[in-house]
């Protein structure tokens, strides 16, 4: 009955032959032959049902063979049922299938199937486990350009199919793989495999995937595999565009760790900085193989500011023989060393007279006091004499050097 199998009520082939040959049985006249005995056939089923009651086995299969041509006399699995009635086989199969491949990755199947139903059953895993990744080389020699020099691969599968709804979900475990470009061919992968790899593989190279696919299987759009593939390539392309965002995710943080803040002219890690800085070096621990090259920057507006201050205070300091490095327009003192100095770098750098500009302070502001006229003054004499400096390339790049180290 299995290897027979059945048709609809339309004629079309549902199961076992008339289902593989229908487009031959439903236009062509001519009988089509099988090998098989009907004599056979009833004699094995019957053998089967009495060693099946002799130890009360649930199930039972056999195949009788020619050894002179290897076609089949006869094949049986039971239980069966009447394909007549097919709808009423509502009971599961159960399946629970073992394979080795090579002499050494065993393969099992295991669980229950119902493909008789109105709405089919399905509810299998699947384990597949250290098969030797080297062995495919010659596949993804050709189609992606890259040779496997050493790896291992062991897969888990579980797809559950009910009320039409498929939930699967695909443990990928690889171990130790490693991979060199191809020399005998000209493919290429669309897909940064090479730049994921080290990003994937953790502190003892292996890689782990878990990729989870549903939909319903009446949607014309769900395909399995190509669901399964597409969250593959984006895993890839994730982990080869976005590292900092895979290496984040590996210690629980929404910090972007691409890069490290300073203050505006400074190269000093700032308390926020360093807890991103420690939440980096834990991620890389887990990612051995990732080596990063860590290159400083400054900001050509707002860092040119604070070197300026940075380079008026330092003159200052050393005309008013004073510590006057965190000196701000805001902080300066009414009066004293410090003011002699600014007045004088004031004439000197911006070559402008500090009376003038007090005198044009006071008619603006002529309701305000001597003493807040002189702090407007002040300040206006320590910005534009900041302006007046220049900082020059070598200067930001020295800033973005240090910046670089403090990171280091």
């Amino acid at each position: 009955v299995h290897m027979v199998g059945y048709s609809g009520v339309d004629g079309q082939g549902l199961s076992g032959v008339e289902a593989s040959f229908n487009e031959l049985l439903s236009s062509d006249d001519e009988a089509l032959t099988l090998t098989i005995d009907v004599r056979l056939q009833h004699a094995l089923r019957r053998e089967i049902m009495a060693s099946m009651d002799k130890f009360s086995a649930k199930g039972g299969a056999g195949v009788i063979m020619d050894v002179r041509d290897g076609s089949v006399l006869a094949s049986v699995s039971l239980p069966d049922f009447d394909p007549q009635e097919y709808q009423t086989a509502d009971k599961n199969a159960q399946l629970d299938i073992k394979a080795v491949i090579n002499d050494y990755a065993p393969i099992r199947l295991v669980g229950d199937v119902n493909p008789l139903i109105e709405k089919p059953y399905l509810d299998l895993n699947f384990a597949f486990d250290h098969f030797e990744l080297p062995s495919v080389t010659p596949y993804t020699s050709d189609s992606v350009g890259l040779d496997i020099d050493e790896g291992q691969l062991n897969l888990d599968l579980n797809y559950h199919l009910e009320q039409d709804q498929l939930k699967g979900r695909n443990n990928i475990f690889v171990d130790q793989l490693d991979t060199s470009d191809s020399e005998n061919s000209d493919a290429s992968s669309l897909l940064p495999i090479g730049l994921a790899i080290p990003l994937l593989q953790d502190s003892k190279g292996q890689i782990k995937l878990d990729v989870k696919v549903d939909g319903n299987i009446n949607d014309p759009e769900f395909n399995v595999s190509e669901l399964v593939l597409k969250a593959l390539g984006n895993i890839i392309v994730k982990a080869a565009t976005s590292p900092f965002s895979l290496l984040a995710g590996l210690v629980d943080s929404d910090e972007d760790l691409d890069k490290i803040d300073f203050s505006a002219g400074s190269s000093v890690l700032e308390t926020s900085q360093q807890h991103k800085l420690a939440s980096l070096a834990k991620a890389l621990t887990q990612r051995p193989q990732i080596k990063l090259n860590i290159k400083g920057s400054y900001n050509a507006d707002s860092d040119w500011i604070s070197l300026a201050n940075q380079a008026v205070n330092a003159k200052i300091s050393r005309l008013s023989k004073t510590q006057s490095e965190q000196l701000t327009a805001v902080t300066l003192p009414e009066s004293g060393p410090v003011i002699d100095a600014l007045m004088s770098l004031y004439q000197d750098e911006a070559k402008l007279d500090s009376q003038v500009l007090r005198d044009k302070l006071a008619a603006e502001n002529a309701g305000k006091s001597s003493k807040d006229i002189d702090k407007i003054w002040h300040q206006q004499v320590y910005q534009q004499t900041s302006k007046a400096q220049v900082i020059s390339i070598s200067e930001f790049n020295q800033l973005a050097a240090k910046r670089a180290n403090s990171v280091k």
